[in-house]
């Protein structure tokens, strides 16, 4: 019977503790603060951003990086089509566009 008032005791002691913790700790901003920092170090590692960065700075540079390697694509394309019309001309292929 002492072992279970005993055990009874520390359980509600353990109860008190959790409740205390749980009133001191805010969950939800911890895990907003990790999806944020989650979503940083995504960031870094993508587009190669120094880790000095805040997040709100990435925030302003990810699109910068994101439309300079669209754009980047684009010019890689107009050259393979530069070098494919010229292999072309020089064969004596014509190639029209039909849309």
């Amino acid at each position: 019977m002492k072992a279970n008032v005993a055990l009874t005791n520390a359980m509600a002691g353990a109860n008190r503790a959790m409740q205390s913790l749980n009133a001191s700790t805010n969950i939800t901003q911890t895990l907003a603060d990790f999806a944020k920092q989650s979503e940083l170090m995504d960031m870094h590692e993508e587009y190669g951003l120094p880790l000095l960065y805040t997040y709100e700075e990435c925030l302003i540079l990810f699109p910068k990086r994101l439309l300079d390697d669209l754009l980047e694509d684009s010019e890689e394309e107009e050259a393979a089509q530069e070098i494919v019309d010229s292999v072309f001309d020089e064969i004596g292929l014509e190639v029209s566009e039909k849309v």
